[in-house]
């Protein structure tokens, strides 16, 4: 028992009761920049997301990074490969940074070698045992993968709305910059979900192209529901080396997090459930978070 009177086998006994949330795997993946300032700009973004994924995933060893002659299709499909071990409840998250083309007919990502074609790319996710997949393709003509992409478990986001919009996009950087901008968290809980920073790339994107006074030759989009539910940055204060080795602040911090992301989950079932029981254990939800942040906070106070 806590010192406030709560019990964590009560919200142990809650998340059992709900959908798993197992752990998550990144791919991110800078392609070609085809002159030094492409070059260096992609490579700085891979870098930064790279990072940021190691903080949300909680270990280099579910972030893989493929840069310059490394980001080949041959790597990419080896890695894709090594993701038919993971369990269903797992999630992954694949983000593509560089140029792309579309023929009118299909898109391909432009990588050392042979590129990476959307059919090929759709046959690879399709092919994962995951129920849950994001896809962050930041580069040019990326909207022409949309269709071909589409999938119920899959969650989709490009840099444009069409094949048509082929010019170097400026959404990638917003992208990047939405990991380390504390305002990209927008319900402040020290996660940037992919919903939040897509929202925070979009919302850049656009007052970019306002400041310059050019018309926008991108249009960022997302499809798929659960975008919440995809957590792409750590944004928490950190802490001492004190804490982070308590083990008792380290179990509330992982029942802070599967709380969040149970939180998300219940909220894309708004629709299809009663609005009083929706609302009842939404409540119930948020209560477990407060209390669970309340003695991560406590602690703090104790070690600060």
């Amino acid at each position: 028992m806590s010192r406030f009177g709560w019990t964590p086998l009560l919200l142990l006994a809650q998340l059992a009761a709900g959908p798993a949330v197992g752990a998550t795997h990144f791919l991110v993946v800078a392609g070609l920049g085809g002159e030094p300032r492409y070059e260096n700009r992609f490579q700085q973004e891979a870098a930064i997301v790279a990072d940021a994924a190691r903080d949300a995933a909680g270990g280099d060893d579910r972030v893989s990074l493929l840069t310059g002659g490394l980001a080949t299709l041959d790597a990419i499909e080896q890695t894709l490969a090594g993701w038919q071990q993971l369990a269903p409840d797992d999630r992954v998250v694949m983000v593509l940074i560089g140029h792309g083309s579309h023929d009118g007919d299909a898109y391909r990502f432009n990588i050392p070698g042979r590129d990476l074609s959307a059919p090929r790319l759709a046959e690879l996710l399709d092919a994962l045992p995951v129920r849950h997949q994001l896809l962050v393709n930041t580069t040019s003509a990326s909207g022409g993968t949309l269709e071909a992409l589409a999938a119920e478990n899959r969650v989709l986001i490009t840099a444009t709305k069409s094949g048509g919009e082929r010019l170097a996009t400026r959404f990638g950087s917003f992208w990047a910059a939405a990991l380390t901008d504390p305002s990209a968290d927008q319900d402040k809980n020290g996660l940037v979900s992919a919903r939040e920073a897509f929202d925070f790339a979009r919302r850049g994107v656009e007052e970019a192209y306002a400041a310059d006074v050019l018309l926008a030759t991108e249009h960022p989009r997302l499809v798929g529901t659960g975008a919440a539910l995809f957590n792409v940055a750590r944004q928490s204060e950190p802490v001492s080396i004190q804490l982070a080795t308590d083990p008792r602040y380290r179990e509330l911090a992982d029942l802070r997090d599967e709380l969040s992301a149970r939180i998300e989950q219940h909220k894309a079932l708004r629709d299809s459930m009663d609005s009083n029981r929706y609302l009842d254990l939404l409540q119930s939800l948020l209560l477990d978070l407060a209390m669970v942040q309340q003695e991560m906070d406590a602690l703090a106070g104790e070690s600060g």
